[in-house]
């Protein structure tokens, strides 16, 4: 059996555990565990907050990626990441606003825009402007939805 120095692999690249193969029980396990080693670390929460994600438990996930913020309140990643699962549960006001957030921590974040976008869009807001930023920021797929929609 082999073992996993948690702490270290966490620091050096969050991503080198499980949910890079899809394992996303293993990796809730893997995170659980590097999380009791080092309860201070965002990562740890934002990415056991994915790997729920992505069994559709969107509720852990939020908790997680809530977590994370509140660890570091200008962890960008785990903003947008918590946005998706807002939305992934149809409360995209609660979306929009943290895509906001993570726009506002980093103005050249294409997907960002990109998705609040797609948010506003579901809301039946205005979304016309962050399709073309987000063009503009070389998200080729907005380009096509801004000319489609939007002209």
């Amino acid at each position: 059996m082999q073992t996993v120095c948690y702490s270290i692999v966490l620091k050096f690249d969050p991503l080198l555990l499980s949910p890079s193969l899809g394992e996303y029980k293993s990796a809730i396990s893997d995170f659980t565990t590097a999380i009791k080693l080092d309860p201070d670390y965002p990562a740890a929460y934002n990415n056991r907050g994915v790997a729920y994600g992505n069994l559709g438990e969107h509720r852990s996930a939020i908790s997680d990626y809530t977590t994370a913020i509140k660890l570091d309140p200008d962890y960008l990643v785990s903003f947008a990441t918590r946005g998706i699962s807002y939305y992934k549960l149809g409360e995209y006001n609660t979306a929009i606003s943290d895509y906001t957030t993570a726009i506002r921590l980093d103005p050249d974040y294409a997907k960002a825009y990109r998705n609040r976008g797609v948010a506003k869009a579901n809301a039946g807001l205005s979304y016309c402007s962050d399709f073309k930023k987000a063009c503009e920021l070389g998200k080729k797929e907005c380009c096509k939805w801004y000319n489609d929609q939007c002209r």
